[in-house]
């Protein structure tokens, strides 16, 4: 069963991609992780290792009714890798559903006081949506085609934020132009957008289109800082 990262999450191919594309020196150790939080998370597998890449692999398995809370998601994966002193880990977050992501987790770990911490201005977390009617151009170029990455400074530049973001923004003016109509991408859109009493090509279209894609992600992201 070959790995396709437009279908939803399955273990034993993503292993066997894990294994054969992403690293050259994979190991597998598939392991039940104890942790505390039943809220977030319902299971742990720790599915192996690269040491090439300094990096230690889980599959998460999130509740499906807190799965939006990305902020929360990620310290708690964060903390249960502090607890077992792992600096970096790829993380496939899984919700029992078609959709699922793939995330690159780094930190440095510091001695405090005999307990291991991580650096508050160092933690970062890259992720690629994947699955069923994900956007997948973007981690297909760099998940599948670059081939196996050998060091970790490699493997973040295929998860770097600046491809993340390119992909986001990408997202927006589509959106943008689902709002205010026009072509974009190959597509022909007419605009959702009806203000009463002003012309479809007038500047006050891409204005409110701007402000309310503004003012819903400023919403989104109140949402997740609760």
């Amino acid at each position: 069963m070959s790995f396709d990262i437009k279908k939803a999450y399955n273990r034993h191919t993503f292993l066997s991609y894990l294994q054969n594309a992403l690293f050259s020196d994979f190991e597998i150790d598939e392991r039940v992780v104890e942790f505390d939080n039943r809220t977030l998370f319902s299971e742990i597998t720790h599915l192996g290792e690269s040491k090439s890449c300094e990096i230690n692999v889980f599959e998460i398995v999130c509740s499906e009714k807190e799965s939006k809370k990305r902020i929360a998601i990620t310290q708690n994966a964060f903390k249960i890798m502090r607890q077992h002193g792992i600096s970096n880990a790829v993380i496939a977050f899984t919700y029992n559903s078609n959709v699922w992501r793939l995330s690159l987790l780094t930190s440095k770990l510091e001695l405090k006081n005999d307990k291991i911490v991580v650096s508050v201005s160092n933690p970062r977390r890259y992720s690629y949506l994947l699955g069923e009617n994900a956007k997948t151009h973007t981690p297909y170029k760099y998940l599948i085609d670059k081939g196996s990455a050998s060091t970790l400074d490699e493997l973040r530049t295929r998860f770097s934020v600046e491809i993340v973001n390119k992909q986001f923004y990408d997202e927006i003016a589509k959106h943008f132009t689902e709002l205010v109509g026009g072509e974009r991408g190959g597509v022909q859109y007419d605009g959702l957008l009806n203000i009463y009493g002003t012309e479809k090509s007038s500047v006050k279209y891409q204005e409110f289109a701007v402000g309310l894609i503004g003012r819903f992600m400023f919403c989104w992201f109140l949402k997740e800082k609760k």
